[in-house]
This record gives C-alpha cells, sequence and structure tokens, in this order.
C-alpha cells in the first residue's frame, strides 16, 4: 500500500510538473485529436450524461443522495467513505490555480465546451474517480452476489473511462488534464480506501443513536 501510494504521488507530481504553466505536454495535440475522431454508437449521449453529471451540483446531489441511503440502510463506513470522497473532490480548484494550466482554444483542437477557468487536473475526471471508485470498493460490502458486484463495478470503470473521453472531445481539457485528474482522484482515494477497509467493521457494527435495535 505504501510503495504503491509513494509510486503514484511520484508519477502525479512528474505529470504535474510537465502540464504546468503555458507550455503544451508533447503529444496533446495528437491525442487530443485522434480521440475527437472517435464514433460509436450511443457514446454522444453517454457523453453528454457524464458531462452533466461531472458538474459540480449534479455531482454534489448524487452524492448526497449516495449518502444518505448508505446510512439509512446502515451502511455507515460506506456512507462515510462516499462522503470523503465528494469532499476531498473541493481540491481540485486549488489544484488548478497553483498549476495555472490553460485549456484548449479553437485554434488547436475542436471546441464545443467554453469551459472557464484552468484545465490541469480535470475536475470531471478527478471526481469521476473519486465518486465511481469508492463505488467500486464498497460494492463487495453492500452486495452479496459476485457476478452482480463484478458487472456494476465494470460499469464504474466505463464511467470514469467515459467521463475523461468527454472532456477531451467537447475540447475543454487536454488527454494531460484528465490524466492528471485520474492520477490525482486515485492518490486521494488510496488512504480513504486504506481507513474504510481499516474501519469498516468497527463503524458498521456500530448502531447509529437514532437507528432501532435489531
Amino acid at each position: 500500500m505504501i510503495v504503491c501510494f509513494v509510486v503514484l504521488a511520484i508519477v502525479t507530481a512528474f505529470i504535474s510538473r510537465v502540464a504546468a504553466g503555458d507550455g503544451l505536454v508533447p503529444g496533446d495535440v495528437w491525442l487530443a485529436l485522434q480521440l475527437q475522431d472517435v464514433t460509436w454508437p450511443g457514446l454522444d449521449g453517454l457523453v453528454r450524461a457524464t458531462n452533466w453529471l461531472g458538474q459540480g451540483l449534479p455531482a454534489t446531489l448524487v452524492s448526497l443522495a449516495i449518502v444518505i441511503a448508505l446510512f439509512v440502510t446502515r451502511f455507515q463506513a460506506e456512507a462515510l467513505l462516499v462522503l470523503a470522497a465528494a469532499l476531498v473532490r473541493l481540491l481540485n480548484n486549488p489544484l488548478k490555480v497553483v498549476l495555472n494550466s490553460p485549456r484548449p482554444t479553437i485554434e488547436q483542437i475542436g471546441v464545443s465546451e467554453d469551459a472557464p477557468g484552468f484545465g490541469f487536473p480535470s475536475g470531471h475526471a478527478m471526481g469521476a474517480m473519486l465518486l465511481f471508485g469508492a463505488i467500486i470498493i464498497i460494492l463487495p460490502a453492500i452486495i452479496r452476489r459476485r457476478w452482480l458486484v463484478v458487472m456494476l463495478q465494470a460499469a464504474a470503470f466505463v464511467l470514469i473511462l467515459v467521463t475523461g473521453f468527454g472532456r477531451v472531445s467537447t475540447g475543454a481539457h487536454w488527454p494531460s488534464d484528465v490524466l492528471g485528474g485520474y492520477l490525482f482522484g486515485l492518490l486521494l482515494l488510496l488512504p480513504l480506501g486504506w481507513l474504510y477497509h481499516r474501519y469498516r467493521w468497527e463503524l458498521n457494527l456500530r448502531r447509529w443513536p437514532w437507528q432501532p435495535a435489531g
């Protein structure tokens, strides 16, 4: 766990250093143009859905709904993990300000979404990694059927990928912005997941004051 975290932190720091400032990350323009040429049946609708879901208010409401549902069903540890994942996403804007990396312009690639602010790391990608990553972690604890867990985890993983693809396909972000969002999201999720696995049995077996016994 510690080794993985340290390696991930080093990779994240390196990518952040390369992406920081006004310069382009090598390969960003070429890869963005290749991704913008991808057309699959139903992909546009899925991209629109993940772009909407990744916005501040929808993402907050969805996370809150999941947290409440988990608390009501007495999965306290799982609820706390999802809540923590939603809260640490607030670090995205400070990271963008510090790294000061501009978004793509219409002179560089196709841009269909005029997104404000800086680009690196992508907030949508970071939020998707945190939310759907947390869901991947908690699914085995809340669903007994192994086949269903695997299917839902695969769906969550696909949503993480589609979210990143959607940010590049609309021209809102560079591929490196999306990679940075994934890396920062995973970097924050790893210790949260460790704490969840460390304390979940104690938390889930502890009855909260407003819950009836039995």
